[in-house]
């Protein structure tokens, strides 16, 4: 069979691990998703270390600092003096003030006063927004006790006014709870529960954006970054500013520098893992443009607080409109249908928009190495699409692109995203951050204590037929939101195969260890959605995402 590949080999002589029903590995407990971090920035205690080994930069970020950096916890822990003196000796932005210099003069500008300090910010519309129109420059000052106040936001005296403040994850989300208690404990080293809207460190009124909300300016503008960069800078010769977002190429800090200027980096509410977020990226020129990157927590970014009362409307429906709405629900009732030609073989698949991303509505049945019918039968292609092992859905070979190569069973995986993989051109695989997106669409909603548990979604998501289990009784979904899936069951490098017709899992890019990757699985039973990890070598259904 086409999946005993030389991965399969390779596993034979390692210890195999274990690996339950849903072809997903049993997750042991944690508890830390439900604490509250009272240490999360980089103050924090010495026995949290920093490592950046999950950092996920684009193209032209791989050589940072902050990548590779190896932090010990005693630089990190400091007194407010010491920050205060860490903060004045920064080696700054190499281009002065005024800022007014900065923004576009054909915008007409708002302005909004934060009354924590009396600094006022310009602010622009775009589309249903209001977004800040400047980095924020506010000074986090957080008690650690009796006459010890720990200040954080760093930058270069000579440039606060025009570069704003560079904040850790923790310091953006107000992790101590000083504003609000919507991200409490939110820090390096835990896994927490927040509320959207996160005020974080935003004036009152403010919140720190979501990845989805980040997405949907970069559509509002028509996906280009340039229309979103500030113009009169080398790196940025293509920038238009045409929305008056004025986005400056700042960079980021690390240990006292300011590197990688050129390009611009924010913070976003969107949680990765205990030690990553995602961010919102732009890049000089030849680099990545307007997209969100993994990037550890201790990092520091700037800051953009968009409006409150600017959040994505929710319908005007009973569903939609109901106090137990998730936040960011779409009435299903907005999706969008579609098609789409894979021009390799000439397959048709039906598509869906669901909110900010469309999404292909049937699964993915293009022949590559190492994928596989269920049963090895080619009626289960017709019926559910191929099923891929990790590798062949990342495009490990790199035969349609490069940024997914190598990126296998126990493989040397460094993906740039967005990974192409096996996905038609135009069209990527989905990252573990855009699958959560996905559930809180349709209105899922995070278990607090078993976190890779949604409620709600499930039966949204399958298809109102196929579901049964042994005893032939249904378990089909509802199909709220065209999304159709399909119970394709699973498939092992073993040649076994199992639960067609009762369960279904589908890949992300995202990996979890080198013998596993994260994905969506779905049951016959109850509403409940996982998303976790499981074995690079089994075999799982790929749905692809719009670029």
């Amino acid at each position: 069979m086409k999946r005993f590949s030389f991965a399969l080999i390779l596993a034979l002589m390692v210890a195999a691990c274990g690996d339950d029903d849903s072809g997903f590995s049993t997750r042991p407990s944690d508890d830390s998703s439900s604490s509250v971090c009272e240490d999360c920035d980089d103050a924090s205690s010495s026995s949290v270390k920093s490592s950046s080994s999950g950092a996920k930069f684009s193209s032209s970020a791989k050589s940072s600092s902050s990548s590779a950096k190896s932090s010990s916890s005693s630089s990190a822990k400091s007194s407010s003096s010491s920050k205060e003196k860490s903060s004045s000796s920064v080696k700054g932005i190499p281009w002065k003030g005024p800022k007014e210099k900065y923004f576009n003069p054909d915008v007409n500008y708002g302005t909004v006063t934060d009354a924590r300090d009396g600094k006022i910010y310009r602010t622009v519309q775009i589309g249903n927004q209001t977004w800040m129109a400047e980095n924020l420059n506010f000074e986090y000052k957080v008690a650690r006790g009796e006459g010890d106040t720990v200040s954080y936001g760093m930058c270069s005296t000579d440039n606060c006014e025009i570069s704003g403040r560079y904040y850790t994850w923790a310091a953006a989300m107000d992790s101590a709870a000083v504003f609000s208690q919507n991200s409490a404990g939110c820090g390096f080293g835990h896994k927490c529960s927040r509320k959207n809207p996160v005020r974080g460190i935003c004036p009152e009124g403010w919140h720190i954006p979501t990845g989805t909300e980040w997405e949907t300016l970069y559509k509002e503008v028509g996906e280009t970054a340039h229309a979103l960069q500030a113009k009169g800078f080398e790196e940025w010769s293509r920038a238009t500013d045409e929305f008056g977002f004025s986005a400056l190429p700042v960079g980021l800090y690390y240990e006292g520098e300011i590197l990688h200027i050129g390009n611009a980096y924010f913070w976003s509410t969107s949680e990765y893992d205990n030690t990553n977020a995602w961010d919102w990226y732009l890049g000089t020129n030849d680099g990545s443009l307007g997209h969100s990157f993994l990037n550890v927590k201790r990092d520091h970014f700037s800051v953009r607080c968009l409006k409150d009362e600017s959040s994505v409307q929710q319908s005007s429906s009973s569903v939609a409109s109901s106090s137990s709405t998730p936040e960011g629900y779409v009435d299903p009732s907005t999706v969008v249908t579609g098609t789409m030609t894979d021009e390799r073989d000439g397959q048709t698949y039906k598509t869906v928009t669901i909110g900010t991303q469309t999404w292909m509505a049937e699964n993915l049945n293009y022949e590559s190495v190492d994928s596989y019918c269920y049963n090895d039968s080619a009626k289960y292609c017709a019926k559910y699409g191929r099923l891929y092992t990790w590798a062949a859905a990342m495009d490990s070979v790199g035969e349609w692109s490069t940024n997914g190569r190598g990126c296998g069973y126990y493989g040397d995986c460094s993906p740039t995203y967005p990974v192409r993989g096996v996905c038609p051109k135009g069209w990527h695989l989905l990252t573990k951050a855009e699958l959560e997106m996905l559930l809180e669409t349709v209105g899922g909603v995070q278990d607090k204590e078993k976190y890779w548990q949604w409620q709600g979604a499930g039966i949204k998501l399958k298809s109102t037929s196929g579901w049964n289990d042994d005893d032939g009784e249904s378990g089909n979904g509802a199909d709220s939101f065209g999304f159709s899936a399909l119970p394709a069951g699973n498939g092992r490098n073993d040649g076994s195969f199992y639960d067609e017709g009762k369960k279904a899992n589908f890949w992300s890019s995202t990996e979890s260890t080198s013998s596993s990757a994260y994905g969506m699985y779905l049951n016959y039973y109850g509403d409940i959605t996982k998303v976790d990890y499981g074995d690079k070598n089994n075999g799982f259904s790929v749905r692809c995402v719009k670029d």
